[in-house]
């Protein structure tokens, strides 16, 4: 879900990093905007070359993240490699 400038509260990445209980650093929610965390990214929005999250999107963020409804959370380049490498062994008897 995309970010709505009109109905969210927006947040510079520095506030965002004081909302959430954990207070990570700026360059983890850079993180989570580009690279996402366990297949999930948080919304973002740029404004005049600035970057702004909202205080909506990082409950939709963190939500998803602990959503205990969620049965296989999306599979992680990683994820992937394992799962071939532990058919690959079982094809083999191993």
């Amino acid at each position: 879900m995309a970010i709505n400038p009109e109905h969210e509260e927006l947040l510079t990445l520095a506030e965002a990093s004081h909302v959430i209980p954990t207070r990570p650093d700026v360059r983890t929610i850079w993180r989570w905007l580009e690279r996402g965390c366990r297949g999930v990214r948080l919304d973002s929005i740029r404004i005049g070359g600035r970057r702004y999250t909202s205080r909506e999107a990082i409950e939709r963020f963190l939500g998803t993240l602990n959503d205990e409804g969620q049965e296989d959370p999306p599979a992680t380049r990683r994820t992937r490699r394992i799962r071939r490498a532990h058919a690959e062994l079982a094809e083999h008897g191993l």
